[in-house]
């Protein structure tokens, strides 16, 4: 995934999820000492998953295509297992059919959901989404210099004409 891309996921969900923990996937939850987490809860962790691929569009530009993880982790105390389900869909409705006017992301659309085994105090859901985006590359313009010939006499010519 691009930093633009990742930058437009991550307004996107900070946009509609204030007081989360809002950062990339690095397997946090896997990595636990203890029960302690180094980031707070609720928290939207962004991934991806398997390869990203990419076909060449042009002028250096490229789109990439690949699966966009959404890992949501909330808090279990008392009734707050509404909260869980309350993030869930709301991922769902903040990410599904997502695009960008500047082409970042050109495409989003959820395809599985799993949810992960509880932490004793917390539950670890995954959203998966197809995703496309754009990886633009800057291309400086070139200029061309046609060729100088010397014709008979000595004279030189250019082919177009100058």
């Amino acid at each position: 995934m691009t930093k633009a891309a990742y930058l437009a996921v991550k307004n996107r969900l900070e946009e509609n999820f204030q007081g989360y923990y809002i950062d990339k996937f690095n397997n946090q939850f896997e990595k636990l000492e203890g029960n302690q987490l180094p980031f707070s809860l609720p928290c939207l962790l962004i991934g991806t998953e398997g390869e990203i691929t990419y076909s060449g569009e042009g002028q250096g530009n490229q789109m990439g295509t690949g699966l966009l993880s959404i890992h949501v982790g909330v808090e279990i105390y008392n009734n707050s297992i509404l909260d869980y389900f309350d993030a869930k869909e709301k991922v769902y409705d903040v990410l599904e059919g997502f695009v960008t006017d500047d082409d970042n992301i050109a495409f989003c659309s959820r395809v599985s959901d799993e949810d992960d085994q509880d932490h004793k105090n917390f539950y670890v859901y995954k959203r998966l989404f197809n995703f496309q985006f754009y990886s633009f590359r800057s291309i400086q313009e070139q200029t061309l210099e046609s060729p100088t010939f010397t014709i008979a006499g000595g004279l030189p010519f250019n082919i177009n004409g100058i």
